[in-house]
């Protein structure tokens, strides 16, 4: 089990460089060449849309040991994302997009 040390270490890591600070950030390629080896088990498209392009969104997910997640793919319907997976309270992006 990681300590909480090593976890912080971990998302430290994976900020994009010049997120939020910059109008050039880090660009993706170089991004994912500095933090895979982090993050062995992620799919880059996970990667790059969870962590590069929202990297402050996911800080309250940033308790989770990410070197140990595992990934699969999965084809769903339109209908059986509506019904199992929920967006944030008020936000409405899920039924937006439907």
């Amino acid at each position: 089990m990681p300590t909480k040390g090593e976890i912080r270490g971990v998302w430290t890591a994976l900020k994009p460089g010049g997120y939020g600070d910059t109008w050039s950030p880090e660009p993706w390629e170089n991004y994912w060449s500095r933090i895979r080896y982090l993050i062995p088990n992620f799919p880059p498209v996970a990667a790059e849309q969870w962590l590069w392009r929202h990297c402050t969104s996911v800080l309250g997910f940033s308790w989770l040991w990410l070197p140990d997640l595992v990934f699969r793919a999965e084809q769903r319907s339109v209908p059986r994302i509506l019904e199992e997976i929920q967006g944030w309270p008020n936000h409405g992006l899920i039924e937006k997009w439907s």
